[in-house]
């Protein structure tokens, strides 16, 4: 990706040109014909969603890959150059949706947590200091600061629990604050 910034993916064309998205066995990834918030008109949602209970799931660690891979997911960003961003400028990753959880009366069944880095392996925590985000009742914004002069890949990643746990994005941007 070049680093024109602003960037902003809102899902208004799909499946996306600069996201992937990889799941295990009981996520299902669709896009959906509604848009979240003061999204620009013909904007969708990109969901992942999880489709049923695995038995032995790791409710200690979500992202237990080996004990719940099965309802995990990974969306997964083309490579992002911020090499020619001055060391004083700051760059925002952006993310508008929902985690949603199976009973509004228990929300701690689902997790997402996002990584970066040249390898996209580092886990980056967003502007709150959280490493990894939770349900709530509401849509929400997720925002990660981007440590610039390097390449990355960006990887969100999701786990839940049981069926109608899930991930909504309705906008991905990366951008200066």
């Amino acid at each position: 990706l070049p680093v024109d910034l602003p960037f902003a993916e809102t899902f208004s064309k799909y499946p996306s040109r600069y996201l992937s998205v990889q799941t295990g066995e009981n996520i299902e990834a669709k896009y959906i014909n509604s848009s979240i918030g003061t999204l620009p008109a013909g904007s969708n949602l990109l969901v992942l969603a999880c489709r049923d209970t695995v038995a032995g799931f790791d409710r200690k660690d979500y992202f237990n890959e080996t004990k719940n891979s099965t309802n995990m997911g990974r969306i997964r960003m083309c490579e992002l150059d911020l090499a020619g961003i001055p060391p004083t400028e700051r760059v925002l990753l952006h993310i508008s949706g929902a985690l949603g959880a199976q009973s509004p009366n228990d929300l701690s069944t689902a997790r997402m947590r996002v990584f970066a880095g040249a390898d996209g392996k580092q886990p980056i925590a967003n502007q709150l200091g959280e490493w990894e985000n939770r349900p709530t009742l509401y849509d929400q914004e997720w925002v990660y600061e981007l440590p610039n002069r390097i390449k990355h890949q960006i990887v969100i990643e999701f786990s839940g629990h049981g069926q109608n746990d899930l991930l909504a994005i309705g906008r991905f941007a990366v951008e200066r604050p």
